[in-house]
This record gives structure tokens, sequence and C-alpha cells, in this order.
């Protein structure tokens, strides 16, 4: 595995502004999750060094980011050598912690998304409302169990109106239908 090297970090001190040092790390720590992904021209051009130079800041973002999302928010200072600069290490803390391997769209620290445990589901049809619309519409509600990291659970509410719930079913058919084709 290629080690980061936290020299060309110090490349981000150029920025004009704070607000732009957090934009071109958090557009770049994790570019799989991230559709805001600067280009290595762009960050070249924002922070007045060679494209050679912002490319390699791009790729130890990178890695920056994928040794963070093994490590829970109180370790991540760990990463840093002793030598870097405090204000830019506390700058990269907080947004890996708000940004890198703990919200729910990112991949989890052993390489999974999360796992689908238990599906608990009702279907209730309200008989009294303001809404006059409201009067005997079905409405499914889901609950889902996950299974996240380090065997923590949690559970997803979900309500659902029929309308909503045939688009989904919909969906899932054609997921269905897509991987019986692939196992065949």
């Amino acid at each position: 595995m290629e080690k980061i090297s936290f020299e060309i970090f110090l490349l981000l001190m150029r920025a004009k502004t704070e607000d732009e040092l957090e934009r071109i790390v958090k557009a770049n720590l994790n570019p799989k999750c991230n559709e805001n992904q600067l280009t290595t021209k762009q960050v070249s051009q924002l922070l007045s060094v060679d494209y050679d130079k912002s490319e390699k800041l791009l790729r130890n973002l990178r890695l920056l980011g994928n040794a963070a999302s093994t490590l829970e928010p109180s370790q991540l200072e760990q990463i840093f050598p002793d030598t870097f600069p405090v204000d830019l290490k506390n700058i990269f803390c907080r947004i890996l912690s708000e940004n890198i391997g703990h919200g729910d769209n990112v991949i989890e620290s052993h390489g999974t998304m999360p796992s689908l445990i238990d599906v608990n589901w009702r279907v209730d049809t309200m008989l009294a409302s303001n809404l006059i619309s409201r009067i005997s519409v079905p409405t499914c509600f889901l609950q889902l169990k996950m299974l996240r990291r380090k065997g923590e659970t949690s559970t997803v509410h979900i309500e659902l109106t029929k309308d909503a719930m045939e688009t989904m079913l919909d969906g899932l058919g054609k997921i269905r239908n897509q991987l019986s084709t692939i196992s065949n």
C-alpha cells in the first residue's frame, strides 16, 4: 500500500481562504462518494501549483481518506506526524470526522455497506383526518434493522403511501429479475 506523503498537504496552505481549502479537501478525500470532485487542473489553478504537485496532492488526499475510514473520530489525530502544523491538522480532523466513514452513504470501515438484519412492517388505513383526501388511504410502515460496523445496529423507520410502495416493489422486482439473469 502506498504511504501517505504529509508534506504535500502543506500546499493547501496556499489556498486563498479556509473555505477554499475545505472545498479542496472535502471534494477529494473519497471521490467515489463525492460528485463534486475537483480535477487536478482545477486544484492546480486554485493553489497556483504545477500539475504534477496537484496530482500528488489529490492522490494523497484519497490515501488519507482511506486510512481515516478505518478509524473512529477520536483516533484521527494519530494519523498525522507530530511535525504536522496544528491548524492544518485540526482542519483535516474536523473534515475527516464529518465526511469519512461515519455517514450512511459511506462504505463502512470493514469494506461493506450496512447489512439488513430484519424487516418489520404493517399496513394501516387512516380512517379520519383533517384532510378529506387522506381518509381510507392505506399506508405501509417499514422498520429496517441494520447491522453497521463493529456489530452496531440501527433501526430505520419508513412510511410509504400505496403509490410509493408500488414504485418500490416495481424497482425491487426489476432487481430480482436482473439478479436471476446473472445467476443463471
